[in-house]
């Protein structure tokens, strides 16, 4: 028990993790496993911490959320944009526009910051753009390294994101543009600890997206101050839109619309709420949302899709059950798959008509490369649950990985069919609304055909 506040507490304080619901579940978890992978008992990785950085890094890993794809949220790459084509006009031959991930996860963020660029900018801008990108999770950065990602990274995108910059790679699409790639690059830390190492008024743009709602308080109150401090007097600081604000005299909003992006405050602003004039370039979007996270682009004209002939609606039915019992797709992710194909195996015996394990075992087998077992876990979900669209998209997706394109696309179709009759309220997995697998599933399209 001992060791287990010891974890706690160093996490926090190095951190500044809050102790969110379930948190000391899955700190003891983490812990678990992260002991048995380097041969430790938990008091023995309580102990090394301090020694080990490697160590606290893989610890915090299964603790920090990963979710994220590409583009998330356009019209901040929008402003990014804006934002660096502003500072190229005032920097001399040599200079480098310097933007900062700050908790880029599997390194959706970060490449999608020099895509845009690319694609709006030219290459040339692209070239004098330097992205960091900074996550705590060791085994997310190794991803965001490899820049392979499935389908599932692409949902809502342009079509033209998938067909100018990635290559199809086994199940999955690789970034193939290497100006890209070589605009990046990642290391594994803490923010806080980043931010401490740079130089103040260094970077041109930060975005500090969907983590400071982990944060404890005090420690999000420091946090923003070290971003004010290294940023520049003109920079641009990019926020999620569930996060909590920079607080008094750190932030002031770039406009009274724009909730999401903010500038450092000028010395002797006493409230972050007081709008700032809007700096020229930068237009306030009223738009409506729309799945496929469109980009402008000056000079170049995008072709809009034909309206689909309206239909009436069909429900579309989300898992009924935990999709992820005891989190063990977040073993597998940790490096523990035999142990969660074990544990599932344990409990579809005791509930061999759960469609839910069912899916989330062929998920895993997926992902491990065992595609024809994949295959037949997920055919056992979609035949337990026909009506779970989720399901039958991995389904598709273990088909395409065997192989089996002909019937890859035939449920992919299927699939198409039942989400085009979706209410567009109706949300899939809690997280994912029918628009954005509808994209997913004409991107795995294209990649099969």
């Amino acid at each position: 028990m001992r060791s287990m506040e010891s974890l706690g507490a160093k996490l926090t304080t190095t951190f500044g993790l809050t102790e969110r619901p379930g948190f000391w579940e899955d700190l003891r978890s983490a812990a678990l496993r992260t002991a048995e992978r380097n041969g430790l008992s938990v008091d023995e990785l309580a102990e090394r911490l301090d020694a080990d950085p490697r160590l606290l890094h893989e610890l915090v890993g299964p603790l920090t959320v990963g979710e994220t794809f590409f583009l998330r949220h356009p019209q901040h790459f929008e402003l990014a944009v804006d934002h660096v084509r502003r500072r190229l006009r005032t920097l001399a031959d040599g200079e480098l526009v310097h933007v900062w991930s700050a908790g880029c996860a599997s390194g959706e963020e970060p490449y999608s910051v020099a895509i845009a660029v690319d694609f709006t900018l030219g290459e040339a801008a692209l070239r004098r753009l330097a992205v960091r990108a900074t996550d705590a999770n060791p085994a997310a950065v190794d991803k965001a390294r490899s820049g392979v990602y499935g389908a599932w990274s692409f949902r809502g995108v342009p079509c033209w994101l998938v067909a100018r910059y990635f290559r199809p790679d086994g199940g999955g699409f690789r970034l193939a543009r290497d100006a890209v790639r070589e605009a990046v690059s990642f290391e594994v830390g803490g923010i806080a600890q980043a931010a401490a190492r740079m130089p103040t008024a260094s970077l041109d743009v930060v975005l500090f997206r969907n983590v400071a709602i982990y944060l404890q308080p005090e420690s999000l109150v420091a946090l923003y101050r070290e971003l004010r401090r290294v940023l520049r007097p003109d920079g641009l600081l990019l926020v999620g839109h569930s996060d909590p604000r920079p607080g008094p005299g750190v932030f002031v909003r770039c406009s009274k619309t724009e909730h999401t992006s903010f500038r450092p405050a000028p010395d002797g602003v006493p409230n972050a709420e007081r709008p700032t004039v809007r700096p020229p370039g930068v237009a306030v979007r009223r738009r409506r949302r729309r799945p496929t996270g469109t980009l402008s682009r000056s000079s170049r004209s995008s072709r809009a899709e034909p309206r689909r002939e309206s239909r009436p609606p069909e429900p579309v039915a989300a898992p009924k059950a935990d999709p992820d019992p005891g989190g063990l797709r977040a073993l597998a992710d940790g490096g523990r798959t035999e142990l969660a194909l074990g544990a599932l195996a344990a409990q579809i015996r005791r509930d061999p008509g759960s469609a839910c394990l069912h899916a989330l075992r062929g998920r895993v087998l997926l992902d491990a490369g065992s595609g024809t077992e994949a295959v037949e876990a997920l055919r056992r979900a979609v035949f337990l649950a026909p009506e779970d669209v989720v399901a039958r998209f991995w389904y598709a997706q273990a088909l395409g990985v065997a192989g089996e394109a002909a019937a890859a696309l035939r449920q992919l179709d299927e699939v198409e069919r039942r989400l085009e009759r979706a209410p567009a309220t109706v949300l899939l997995d809690g997280t994912t609304s029918p628009e954005e697998l509808l994209e997913a599933v004409r991107l795995f399209q294209e990649g099969l055909r």
